[in-house]
């Protein structure tokens, strides 16, 4: 005997038919799959909770977990909220934390266009989107240039950077990540 899951499905739209033939008598003037039993069970298997949810909520709730792509694909397709600050703040986050820093760069400069005031902790973010990209570049001079830019953002958020520059194969460049590590650290550290 083979088990069918969708055995289950048709007695349960069977009963629903059954027990709706004797509140709308359709049935006898329309075919069996038109009964308003089968589309009330369609409608709910085809509506889902999520549906009619907003695309910029959804685009948060998988930025929270971590899942930037999916939340820039979410942000992408809903082009009716692409001016609102909140969806050009949350773009930028997102394309910060894939590390595509001049679209970051771009979407912030949208959000904050001149005359409005400039928002420190999100421009941190876009500022180490284009940094750190920088200090794994092949080119001496482009990674001396990302831990010397890095040193310019005075955030405790740099030290791993710093830590990993220490083991650079030049010279200079584990100069510049010393520099940064010795300037990130907090008064209290450097003095004990």
């Amino acid at each position: 005997m083979d088990w069918k899951p969708w055995a289950g499905l048709s007695i349960s739209i069977r009963s629903l038919n059954s027990s709706i033939d004797h509140l709308i008598p359709v049935n006898r003037l329309l075919p069996s799959w038109t009964h308003p039993g089968v589309f009330f069970v369609c409608l709910l298997l085809t509506v889902s909770p999520a549906a009619g949810d907003d695309p910029l909520r959804e685009a948060q709730a998988a930025f929270k977990s971590q899942q930037y792509d999916r939340a820039l694909q979410l942000l992408d397709s809903s082009g009716k909220a692409t001016a609102t600050p909140e969806f050009r703040r949350l773009r930028t986050r997102t394309l910060a934390k894939l590390n595509r820093g001049k679209e970051a760069l771009a979407e912030y400069e949208a959000l904050t266009q001149p005359g409005k005031k400039d928002e420190p902790a999100l421009l941190r973010e876009v500022a180490f989107a284009c940094i750190v990209p920088l200090l794994k570049d092949m080119r001496v001079q482009m990674r001396g240039a990302g831990y010397t830019a890095l040193n310019e953002i005075e955030s405790e958020e740099s030290v791993p950077y710093f830590e990993d520059g220490l083991s650079d194969g030049a010279g200079q460049v584990r100069a510049l990540a010393a520099e940064g590590l010795g300037s990130s650290k907090p008064a209290g550290a450097r003095r004990a």
